[in-house]
């Protein structure tokens, strides 16, 4: 009879671990597709914004249509939106420190004067853009940021 109680608790905590072990790999599998999504919601919009604070430049060094200030403020808006889900998403404050920096060198792309500062200047942004993505990337596929479920 003591064989069978023994037996019948075991099943029980087996049971109850397992359920226990199942919920926390759910929570972190929602976590990891938490963060996919707010760095690549963060590289669009950044993207985006980097688009219209360059069109604003050309309109204001008259060498292209108007563009509305609504444009830039909505993407701009949208991109440090981005940045903070990044920053509370993110396992690793070197990604936050790379989406920030993409930020304010876009920013930076209104107070150009020439043509050429302009186009060094959105390289450089794009560049920056690439390099929050690998970062990103690496986290996402690290253990830290994934584990295989079971």
């Amino acid at each position: 009879m003591d064989v069978a109680i023994i037996g019948l608790l075991g099943a029980l905590l087996g049971a109850v671990l397992t359920y226990a072990f199942n919920r926390k790999n759910a929570a972190e599998m929602r976590l990891h597709e938490a963060r996919i999504d707010a760095y690549k919601t963060f590289a669009q919009a950044a993207m985006e914004y980097r688009r219209t604070v360059m069109d604003e430049w050309f309109e204001g060094h008259g060498m292209d249509l108007k563009t509305e200030d609504d444009d830039v403020h909505r993407a701009r808006g949208a991109a440090w939106s981005a940045y903070y889900g990044v920053r509370l998403l993110s396992s690793k404050k070197h990604i936050g420190d790379l989406a920030y920096a993409c930020l304010l060198n876009i920013t930076a792309l209104k107070k150009l004067d020439s043509r050429r500062d302009l186009n060094e200047q959105g390289e450089r942004c794009r560049a920056e853009v690439e390099d929050f993505v690998e970062a990103a990337r690496e986290d996402v596929q690290s253990r830290g940021g994934w584990r295989q479920f079971a």
